[in-house]
């Protein structure tokens, strides 16, 4: 349990540092970077929250998760049916941030 807790703390902060467009994870995490990477990493660490929330954990690891999931779907929505390019995505979160 303690070592998911400091996964959970380093890809929130990779999550993060990608919403803020930071040099080392532009050097490093590439993939956060692009539409489809961002949806597909979100998706995957709010699976593993999931899983922590079956395996008998805490409501909020469930609240969490899903809205990781939702907003994975989301992102694979604009980047792939939308058509939106990376820059396209970076202005939006650049709006709501």
């Amino acid at each position: 349990m303690l070592i998911l807790c400091i996964f959970y703390r380093i890809f929130g902060c990779l999550i993060i540092a990608s919403s803020f467009m930071m040099p080392c994870v532009k050097t490093y995490f590439l993939f956060i970077m692009t539409g489809v990477g961002k949806g597909c990493f979100n998706i995957f660490v709010g699976g593993i929250m999931m899983f922590n929330a079956v395996s008998g954990a805490n409501i909020l690891y469930s609240i969490c998760g899903w809205c990781l999931i939702a907003s994975g779907f989301i992102f694979l929505f604009l980047s792939r049916v939308k058509k939106m390019s990376d820059e396209d995505l970076e202005r939006a979160m650049s709006v709501y941030a």
